[in-house]
């Protein structure tokens, strides 16, 4: 999410639309086949106020649109930049800080299975009380 703060977004507009034709989730690589609804969203974006802008346009199914809504509740800033593209890393990075547990949601669809399983174990580790020594073998 770093990127955000070096791109300006003239404007962004989501649609939901009928695919006409076959697309692919920017997010998750599932395919949109014709006949089926999803979202739509374009803007115009530059790297800074001098720089010329940018047409851009994504395709997202409605789960990886629900995540994103999902993931911008769960930060704290109500700011938070959009990557499109990115909702795998973002999701990853909070579970790697501890903002997501390897039972929520977001984390099970998002964050590697061998990631997952690490944190179980993890997890699952006693902690010592004070003046206790704990083996762990």
């Amino acid at each position: 999410m770093s990127r955000c703060e070096d791109i300006v977004t003239d404007f962004s507009r989501e649609k939901v639309v009928t695919a006409h034709k076959d697309h692919k989730c920017i997010e998750c690589g599932k395919d949109i086949r014709i006949g089926v609804q999803h979202h739509n969203v374009v803007g115009v974006s530059r790297e800074s106020w001098s720089s010329p802008g940018y047409f851009w346009s994504v395709r997202i199914c409605f789960q990886c649109d629900k995540d994103w809504t999902e993931f911008r509740e769960l930060e704290s800033d109500s700011s938070i930049c959009v990557m499109y593209g990115d909702l795998r890393e973002n999701v990853i990075t909070a579970f790697e800080n501890g903002v997501l547990k390897s039972s929520d949601s977001l984390a099970q669809r998002w964050v590697p299975e061998e990631m997952l399983h690490k944190s179980e174990e993890e997890e699952g580790l006693p902690f010592p009380l004070p003046g206790q020594l704990v083996l762990v073998t």
